[in-house]
């Protein structure tokens, strides 16, 4: 008999147990979702200050081509800085002049 009352006095303890064991999953759940969801909304681009000499070198390369200024919304990340560099013609010199071959 003392059996069957330690069993019946377990299995009484086993739902709290359980609940307890989901509550604390679905805790650890929410918060490395949240530390994950954290972690990938970081902006990992490499901006370049405003007080660089780089905008003087381009603004002016631009013009001295005979193109209008490269995007005035700035500061600029330096994917979008290779993507204006990227933009120059080569086939041009200075002035907005055709190279001669």
């Amino acid at each position: 008999m003392k059996l069957k009352e330690i069993l019946n006095k377990s299995i009484k303890h086993i739902p709290g147990l359980l609940k307890l064991r989901f509550s604390t999953k679905l805790l650890l759940s929410l918060i490395m979702f949240s530390l994950a969801a954290n972690l990938y909304s970081q902006n990992f681009q490499k901006i370049i200050p405003l007080d660089s000499d780089i905008y003087k070198y381009i603004d002016n390369i631009y013009l001295e081509q005979g193109m209008a200024y490269p995007s005035t919304a700035r500061p600029w990340s330096e994917d979008e800085l290779i993507h204006i560099i990227d933009s120059i013609s080569k086939n041009r010199t200075f002035k907005g002049r055709e190279k001669k071959p």
